[in-house]
């Protein structure tokens, strides 16, 4: 057994959060991805060495609006796990009753919504697609204008830290990834 050196000088060479260069967003309600999930039969082998098959994720989540959005355009994604010792059902309740503020109230957001992930139903989307990341918890949108200005925005506010503390208390934030995304097609038009 081996174990990480604690202040290993070789691990800032390397992005330890690797950002995402495309997302596939379908959006369907439960009954639907039950259909949806056969039609992505073998996706990774149909997308070939444009992706890592590995390192890429199919996540079937309920989604929670919190603050609708005007605009799907632009957003800040993190997908998120646990923290160990939290139970599914206490990390959603928590997420919910104590930590959707910060979304809600965040200065540069217009809009935030919650994404509750079916962890079942993610492992065998993942499976069908042939793709290795399924067993998230959580999939958080904050809607932006843009990255610059959502960035100006939060650069002096307290809510960012408040935030960030809280997260602390629920989330493995060592696992979580977070990047911000343009819509470049909707409903398969560019």
């Amino acid at each position: 057994m081996l174990q990480a050196v604690s202040e290993d000088p070789i691990a800032s060479l390397y992005q330890r959060k690797r950002s995402y260069e495309a997302v596939l967003e379908l959006r369907s309600g439960k009954d639907e991805s039950v259909l949806l999930i056969p039609m992505l039969a073998d996706l990774a082998t149909q997308l070939g060495d444009s992706i890592f098959s590995d390192l890429s994720g199919a996540i079937v989540a309920e989604e929670n609006r919190i603050a609708p959005v005007p605009t799907r355009d632009s957003r800040h994604l993190a997908l998120m796990r646990r923290k160990t010792g939290f139970s599914y059902e206490g990390y959603v309740s928590y997420y919910r009753t104590n930590h959707a503020r910060f979304g809600r109230d965040c200065p540069g957001s217009i809009g935030y919504h919650q994404n509750y992930v079916d962890r079942d139903g993610s492992r065998r989307a993942a499976h069908a697609c042939g793709f290795g990341i399924w067993d998230l918890d959580r999939v958080t949108e904050i809607y932006i204008r843009s990255e610059e200005e959502f960035n100006q925005a939060t650069a002096g506010d307290p809510i960012r830290e408040e935030a960030g503390a809280n997260e602390a208390r629920f989330i493995d934030r060592r696992s979580m990834v977070g990047f911000c995304m343009m819509v470049a097609a909707h409903d398969g038009k560019c």
